[in-house]
């Protein structure tokens, strides 16, 4: 990620600076093997070596702009990540508020419905009206409906899906998603 980014950078940056290589050797050597550890047989070397990146035809820069242009790309790809990640929850956020707002309008729909039936079942039993009379088929049929849509209207597990992903729930579709929401609302609620 964007550590190891960096970390190239760092040693991209390095090889332009002169490298010193100490290299040094200790032993001994004789004509004949009993005398091969003698004294004055001892024989020792030290090899200093030095370079300098003058001339590298460019291949310094040419790793250190790389190095750059790949933690660029990943700082990238981590700003469209955590971007991602924000749409996702606001796009949530937005649809639980227009699904709140579903579930609301119904049950107005719901109570208005309630009280035409109510109205249309007082118009009867004080004789305003005969029981099979059109107005109060519709009330019933309209209450009926508002009662349905109330039923079938599905709980929006999937919008929560987003919004509880990150706190460790499991995927919508799999077993237990139901049981894992509510217990974590009763978790939640004061």
């Amino acid at each position: 990620g964007l550590k190891a980014a960096n970390a190239s950078i760092g040693a991209a940056r390095a090889a332009f600076f002169p490298r010193i290589e100490l290299t040094g050797d200790l032993g001994s050597a004789g004509l004949e093997l009993d005398k091969l550890f003698g004294s004055g047989n001892g024989i020792w070397s030290f090899t200093p070596s030095l370079s300098l990146p003058l001339f590298d035809g460019g291949r310094n820069q040419a790793n250190l702009d790389l190095a750059e242009a790949r933690r660029n790309i990943a700082v990238a790809q981590y700003e469209s990540t955590v971007q991602n990640a924000f749409r996702e929850v606001a796009d949530a956020l937005a649809g639980r508020r227009w699904f709140a707002d579903q579930v609301q309008a119904l049950q107005v729909s719901l109570t208005a419905q309630r009280e035409r039936s109510r109205l249309a079942n007082l118009r009867y039993r004080n004789g305003a009206a005969p029981y099979k009379d059109f107005g109060h088929y519709c009330a019933e049929m309209g209450l009926v409906d508002a009662e349905s849509a109330c039923w079938d209207s599905p709980f929006d597990y999937g919008n929560q899906a987003v919004l509880y992903a990150p706190q460790g729930l499991p995927e919508p579709n799999s077993p237990g998603f139901i049981e894992a929401v509510r217990s974590h609302r009763e978790q939640k609620s004061p």
